[in-house]
């Protein structure tokens, strides 16, 4: 029956993964100042399925503040060895013992379990395995180098109970953060000496609600404040910024900052002759560009020429070394190639096909806020191109991907709650999904919920509206 077709065949070889993460937090610096909470304390919580859209906007965006308003400013330039919080002070917080990882004291992010029932955050013991000839950290027992930690599976039980400790202390995090940066931010605003940095530190808040309302034209005004002072990365912010509705304009503004010789200016330059975008298309002036940001170890220059390489666009085609550059750029963190080396890797294009290290790459990009590699990551795990990792991990995946509105994401939803992948069978979630997924656009999402309505209008009790009632019925009847 349909119910049961639809759990293999029907999975789309599209992009994307999850990995769910959870990190913790320091004591208050200062009995009078705002508790310093650890940004990827909160990591967890946004990336789980406990969080709603809202809870993750209004403290993502405080998070992203923390990053760009000055040491000094966060109360945080600690001159004094002595000022610096302790690490068994975390305790003080609340934190259950059992929450907090052996190696940094905070609380789990991404547990795992190594053969012998010792529990660490994975990137915490990579981290010590590494710079301690694979030792384990309590026992200093070696740890077999045929171990991959990267495809140990996640130890759910104490991951949920993480995010449950996280979900039940929200406000006090909120609260804190927003009353935190809002006097940094009353106090920047309304000096006259603010530098170039700060100036584009506060555009950056205002731009995406750090801390404060959202209000774009204070950002544009920080922005170009900083940009007209001469700090190239204002112009960089600046052009991204416009770049919508002024592409010209834009492109002047990454053009200045290449000549300042702002590596990812000239990225942006050498990606704009490359689409055309706000100059004349020409192919070789874009590799030139991508050329020179890549001699400045940017990224997106080593993106930009496995690009060129891999279409023969501007120069001869050449997909291995088209592979070496995404893979280089990968590395670097840039998602975009991090996702492109997971499809090469998957499908075995211009390079040997190898499901492992693709699926790293796509959670590698999935863990970045890459939508299309979430969903790759999930669809590698119900399909089992992966070993020993649950498809409760695919349906966290699809669900991040779905809130981003991608229209495959609700779709392969739609299939582990009509199959139970990951998830008990749920029918109305099914059709709900699909019809997301239908009204994004997804012609296949229409045609499955369509035979769907019909199997189910096919499985309905017929009601006898046109049938007379039975002697013995209307007797019945009569004598009640």
């Amino acid at each position: 029956s349909f119910f049961q077709c639809h759990h293999k065949s029907h999975w789309a070889k599209v992009n994307p993964r999850h990995s769910i993460s959870a990190y913790g937090t320091s004591p208050p610096n200062h009995p009078n100042q705002a508790p310093y909470l650890h940004p990827k304390t909160i990591k967890s919580f946004l990336n789980s399925s406990q969080s709603t859209p809202k809870d993750k906007r209004s403290i993502e965006h405080l998070l992203k503040a923390q990053q760009n308003i000055p040491e000094k400013a966060r109360g945080r330039n600690f001159s004094n060895e002595s000022e610096k919080p302790s690490e068994p002070e975390t305790l003080k917080l609340g934190v259950p013992p059992e929450l907090l990882c052996p190696l940094t004291n905070t609380l789990f992010v991404q547990p795992v379990q190594l053969p012998n029932g010792n529990i660490y955050s994975r990137k915490a013991l990579k981290d010590h395995l590494r710079e301690n000839d694979r030792r384990d950290p309590l026992t200093n027992v070696l740890v077999p180098y045929e171990l991959n930690l990267d495809l140990l599976p996640v130890h759910l039980e104490l991951q949920q109970k993480v995010h449950a400790f996280i979900k039940n202390n929200p406000r006090h995090v909120k609260e804190s953060l927003e009353s935190h940066y809002k006097s940094i931010l009353d106090k920047y605003e309304l000096s006259s000496e603010v530098s170039a940095e700060v100036a584009l530190s506060l555009g950056l808040c205002y731009l995406n609600g750090d801390g404060v309302p959202k209000n774009e034209e204070k950002a544009i005004k920080f922005i170009t404040r900083a940009a007209e002072s001469g700090l190239s990365d204002a112009m960089v912010e600046l052009g991204k910024l416009i770049s919508g509705q002024n592409q010209e304009e834009a492109f002047k503004y990454f053009k200045k900052a290449s000549e300042m010789e702002n590596a990812y200016g000239t990225y942006r330059v050498g990606l704009a002759y490359l689409l055309g975008k706000g100059v004349e298309e020409n192919p070789q002036t874009a590799l030139d560009y991508f050329t020179a940001a890549a001699e400045a170890s940017e990224a997106g220059g080593f993106w930009g020429l496995g690009v060129c390489l891999l279409n023969g666009v501007g120069t001869q085609a050449d997909p291995q070394q088209a592979h070496e550059l995404f893979l280089k750029a990968a590395e670097m963190g840039m998602k975009r190639a991090q996702h492109m080396v997971g499809l090469m890797l998957r499908d075995g294009k211009h390079v040997p096909e190898h499901y492992e290290d693709a699926y790293y790459w796509f959670t590698q990009a999935a863990e970045l806020g890459h939508v299309p590699s979430m969903v790759a990551a999930g669809t590698m795990i119900v399909r089992k191109l992966v070993e020993n990792v649950p498809n409760e991990i695919a349906v966290i995946w699809f669900k991040e991907a779905a809130q981003k509105d991608d229209p495959q994401a609700f779709y392969n939803l739609a299939l582990c709650f009509l199959n139970g992948v990951g998830v008990k069978p749920n029918l109305d979630h099914a059709t709900h999904c699909l019809k997301r997924a239908s009204s994004l656009g997804l012609t296949e999402a229409k045609n499955i919920l369509k035979q769907l309505e019909k199997e189910i209008a096919a499985r309905a009790p017929k009601t006898p509206v046109d049938e007379e009632p039975s002697t013995d019925e209307a007797n019945r009847k009569e004598q009640n």
